[in-house]
């Protein structure tokens, strides 16, 4: 419990990952989970926490882009079709009008602008904002913050809650082996006086190693 405090506490300056754990901050309130297991196994208590705080028509519902195992992005999006509520992900800007955000998405070559009605759920790159960092009276007074766990005792009456469907026993992927994949060589290097002089020996090593 002293664990779950203390984590709880640095999200105060810190935004951290999607639930079953809520604590009272200066949004609405932050929910991050404790659960082993897959996305949808994960996705499910965390939006019966959501519906348990309640969601606003004003609200918008941040998400981290994924974790930094799995590396999915699974999870917020999982949130936002269970709660009915439209997503867009990958956001790196955000612009509230009203009950409306306008957002621009992050994109390999550039940026898409998304206008979406609240409430809504958006996952956020590194790019949004700078990381606050934790100041010690910052610290001091996320300890008077309320704090609530929600258990499976908590939630056990939402239709998506199911000791068959959360945690490691409702997760149907599992990861059946990790591994570091082997170096490859560094390869060689030609850059001979010319163009055409290195074209040559170019021509040359693809020959020798019968590759041409």
């Amino acid at each position: 419990m002293v664990q779950l405090q203390e984590t709880l506490s640095i999200q105060k300056v810190m935004p951290s990952r999607p639930p079953i754990t809520t604590a009272e901050t200066g949004s609405r309130a932050t929910v991050t989970d404790r659960l082993s297991g897959d996305c949808r196994s994960r996705a499910s208590p965390t939006v019966g926490a959501i519906k348990k705080i309640g969601v606003e028509e004003d609200d918008v519902i941040f998400c981290g882009r994924q974790a930094i195992d799995g590396d999915t992005a699974q999870v917020g999006p999982q949130i936002a079709e269970k709660l009915h509520v439209p997503q867009v992900s990958y956001v790196a800007e955000i612009t509230v009008e009203g009950k409306s955000v306008t957002v621009k998405r992050l994109l390999e070559d550039g940026y898409m602008t998304i206008k979406v009605a609240t409430p809504c759920l958006l996952t956020c790159v590194k790019e949004l904002n700078p990381a606050r960092y934790m100041s010690v009276g910052g610290i001091m007074e996320c300890y008077q913050k309320p704090l609530e766990v929600y258990n499976y005792e908590t939630l056990k009456d939402d239709p998506l809650i199911d000791v068959d469907t959360i945690g490691l026993k409702g997760s149907p992927t599992h990861v059946k082996k990790t591994f570091v994949p082997q170096k490859k060589s560094g390869g060689t290097k030609i850059q001979e006086a010319t163009n055409e002089d290195s074209a040559k020996k170019l021509f040359q090593a693809l020959r020798e190693a019968s590759i041409i």
